[in-house]
């Protein structure tokens, strides 16, 4: 008999984002490892649907106390103990993050209902500071992770340091670092490299420059001062593309600080993951700048590694040893501006550099965050 399976989630396509990639890839993979997977997310379409071989139930509303009362009639349709895996990300949920009826009823169907918890922590809540608004959110949001955690079964955590943050918790708990592997497919053939490079306008001898996901102010900072020094050197033609949900407004904002970088910035918004694919192999070289280092659960990471795409990115606080072992990444330090451009600067110079990282970076990636090591902990 398979196992059956009960993603609750806040995105699933065709939202955009890194959660609903991420359900998206590990309920296929699930599936495809035998279990029978259910995906429950907002809505009020109480037909299930199909999606890839998953059946997806959007009959959870709004996430608000009454949808998730008469979605429990859904649920129990299946036999106890029915095994829970939810996606936790405190925003997700509604109620401007602060969702505590949900995360009740999440406990209330373990404790009453026999009902097995794991919960994957994509972000635990916000961190203390900034005015009282902030403050009182990032409290109730420590008090909603302490009640899920403590109903669950299982934790597993994208990011190793947050082991640390979700120990008070959850003591009685046993933490498993689990990385987000790539909610982004290898789809594109080799010809996506000419024809997204014609398409753009970028000559053969440019060094085109991708960014991935959404970027705040520490990135955009990383990204207009590689851009500049490129455009202080002439010999070195460079173009940076901006890709994914939210990248116009990056575009735009660097722009507006420079505006002389107007020319040589391109972003495409929000598209398809096939697209993404696309302009990714098109990409010489990635930047991925993270204020806090980069870490296990950088899905925008993992969608350059799976590309083998050469990869500079920041060495931060939450950065795993893996990163600086490997030799996969060229890394800088977090918020150092001008070490990411001296990187950027050398690699848009190195092509068989370029070529070697790409390819350590792939084998990475095979090695550590394939989606089949998240299927081996969820199923251990």
């Amino acid at each position: 008999m398979s196992v059956v399976r009960h993603i609750i989630t806040g995105e699933f396509p065709p939202a955009i984002g890194g959660v609903a990639d991420y359900t998206a890839a590990v309920a296929e993979a699930l599936t495809d490892a035998g279990e029978e997977v259910h995906v429950w997310s907002g809505g009020d379409d109480r037909a299930p649907r199909s999606h890839g071989g998953v059946t997806v139930h959007r009959a959870l509303g709004t996430f608000d106390w009454s949808s998730l009362a008469a979605a429990d009639a859904d649920f129990d349709r299946f036999a106890a103990p029915r095994r829970l895996l939810l996606q936790w990300v405190p925003h997700a949920y509604g109620r401007s993050s602060l969702n505590i009826p949900f995360c009740l009823w999440i406990r209330r169907r373990v404790r009453r209902d026999g009902d097995l918890l794991d919960v994957m922590v994509h972000e635990p809540f916000l961190p203390f500071g900034g005015g009282l608004k902030h403050t009182a959110a990032a409290c109730v949001h420590r008090l909603m992770l302490g009640v899920l955690l403590g109903a669950a079964s299982r934790v597993y955590i994208p990011a190793a340091a947050w082991q640390e943050l979700c120990r008070p918790y959850a003591r009685r708990r046993t933490f498993t670092w689990t990385p987000v592997p790539s909610g982004i497919a290898v789809t594109a053939d080799d010809d996506a490299l000419q024809d997204v490079r014609a398409s753009l306008g970028v000559a053969p001898e440019t060094t085109l420059i991708g960014s991935f996901g959404r970027a705040g102010a520490s990135q955009r900072r990383g990204l207009a001062a590689s851009m500049t020094a490129l455009d202080r050197d002439p010999r070195r033609p460079a173009a940076l593309l901006l890709i994914g949900a939210g990248s116009d407004d990056t575009r735009a904002a660097i722009v507006s600080e420079h505006p002389r970088l107007a020319a040589r910035i391109q972003a495409t918004g929000a598209v398809s993951p096939e697209q993404v694919s696309r302009c990714l192999r098109a990409c010489d070289l990635l930047v991925q700048p993270y204020q806090d280092g980069i870490c296990g659960r950088h899905s925008s990471a993992m969608a350059g590694l799976i590309h083998g795409r050469p990869m500079i990115t920041t060495d931060g606080d939450f950065t795993e040893p893996v990163w600086r072992e490997s030799g996969a990444v060229s890394l800088v330090p977090a918020g150092n501006t001008e070490r990411l451009a001296d990187a950027v600067l050398a690699l848009a110079a190195d092509p068989s550099e370029r070529e070697a990282l790409g390819a350590r970076g792939r084998a990475l990636y095979e090695r550590c965050f394939d989606v089949r090591h998240t299927v081996a902990a969820l199923r251990d």
